[in-house]
């Protein structure tokens, strides 16, 4: 069983002990607790990191408190807006993703449909975030505008979505009912985004009246 290397990747470590090539009683205090911070991660409970990194419960307990004494952060008044950027960063990432997902014709129609779903109550949690934290005032429809002209409009994605469905369905492709079913979900689903955007739009309207 090969020593602890102190310039191992943490990764590495994790591995060669799961694999018993590494014994983890020769790991250092400070090894142990990166192991720890990445087995938390990865989903690992106390009991389970106790017995990969053959330790007592209480040993992990007391490392994971000292881990979040060491990440405790001091309010200061660049934390804010660090913390917005990072949150616009991947609500950007997470529609892209999504937007890619919907655009992929190789996805079953109901997938794309989801994914256009999904991507479309990113941007108006991100909206009602942005505007809880002070970033989105409701009366600016200039910042509204832009925010909203960076992401692309889902309303399009259902008009494509319902085309192509007409086509397989005068092609006589796929089930006949399973394409009523999912027409039925796209209309809805392009109703839905209309009515959120007007939603949207009237909140916006109605507090830079007030």
């Amino acid at each position: 069983m090969k020593q602890a290397n102190q310039e191992q990747p943490i990764l590495d470590t994790i591995k060669a002990i799961k694999d018993k090539t590494l014994n983890p009683k020769q790991l250092s205090k400070a090894d142990r607790r990166r192991c720890v911070d990445v087995l938390r991660l990865q989903g690992s409970n106390v009991a389970a990191m106790a017995k990969i990194l053959q330790v007592s419960e209480r040993t992990i307990m007391r490392d994971v408190q000292d881990l979040k004494a060491e990440l405790a952060l001091e309010p200061h008044p660049q934390l804010l807006p660090e913390m917005v950027g990072q949150l616009v960063h991947d609500a950007e990432a997470g529609q892209g993703h999504l937007r890619r997902l919907a655009n992929n014709t190789q996805a079953s129609v109901m997938e794309r449909l989801m994914a256009e779903q999904a991507a479309w109550k990113i941007l108006c949690d991100l909206i009602d975030k942005l505007q809880s934290l002070g970033y989105l005032p409701r009366q600016a429809h200039g910042v509204v505008a832009q925010i909203q002209h960076r992401f692309d409009d889902p309303v399009p994605q259902y008009q494509e979505l319902a085309a192509q469905l007409n086509v397989l369905s005068e092609a006589g492709i796929g089930d006949a009912d399973e394409l009523l079913q999912i027409q039925d979900e796209v209309q809805r689903g392009q109703l839905a985004a209309r009515i959120e955007q007007q939603q949207i739009r009237e909140d916006v309207d109605g507090d830079s009246n007030d």
